[in-house]
């Protein structure tokens, strides 16, 4: 029967390009981000070019420390999917390690203008103030997300950021200590813990945390 043989082959085809999209998820999330890229890519129209893809090669080349394309990725998604909040707070981090003053703050005034309530909206907007040096504020607005949202580890760890920069260590190292409380595969927060015990010259600590953070993500 040709209805059966369509039916089947559609779900073959649903069955084939989830199977790909949670691989690569798998990869993403054991920071493999290399195989992950080249998983999401043997995806074709219009699943490649939907914004959950987009978002999660997005963070794929924000985990490679390839900025410029993680921006570019995130530019493609914010274009296609204009209210999805999913990955700002890489997207808006990759700015600000480009130090894109311009772009990280029209994405924080339209980020605030869809969601209030949404706690990415306000990691968007502590990062830009960060770039500014407004660490005090910047501050102010992490422990907004925080509220929103007390188990996102990256606003704890971003929070954390500000009060090394303020040279507030044992707050930092609670924040650090928060986001790895709330994911203890947070690696950014365990090689953050590794660079204050340094700096302290607790070379041991610094080791051991250097170490998880390696065990974790060693690329």
């Amino acid at each position: 029967d040709l209805r059966v043989q369509t039916a089947y082959q559609q779900f073959e085809d649903l069955r084939n390009v989830l199977g790909t999209m949670a691989l690569g998820y798998k990869l993403l999330c054991q920071f493999k981000c290399k195989e992950a890229v080249e998983k999401f890519q043997e995806l074709k129209a219009p699943h490649a070019h939907s914004g959950w893809v987009l978002c999660c090669l997005g963070k794929c080349y924000f985990e490679m420390v390839n900025y410029p394309k993680s921006v570019q990725v995130f530019r493609l998604a914010r274009q296609l999917e204009p209210y999805r909040s999913e990955g700002l707070e890489y997207f808006s981090t990759s700015l600000w390690h480009l130090k894109n003053e311009v772009e990280l703050s029209y994405l924080a005034q339209s980020a605030v203008e869809f969601d209030k309530m949404s706690p990415l909206t306000w990691i968007v907007v502590g990062n830009c103030l960060s770039l500014q040096k407004e660490h005090d504020t910047a501050l102010k607005f992490f422990r907004r997300a925080i509220q929103l949202d007390p188990h996102n580890a990256w606003a704890y760890t971003l929070s954390a950021h500000e009060f090394v920069a303020n040279e507030d260590f044992e707050k930092a190292l609670c924040g650090f200590r928060q986001a790895i409380g709330e994911n203890p595969r947070h690696y950014n927060a365990w090689y953050g813990m590794g660079n204050i015990y340094f700096r302290q010259e607790k070379y041991d600590l610094a080791a051991y945390h250097f170490q998880r953070a390696l065990k974790i993500n060693n690329r």
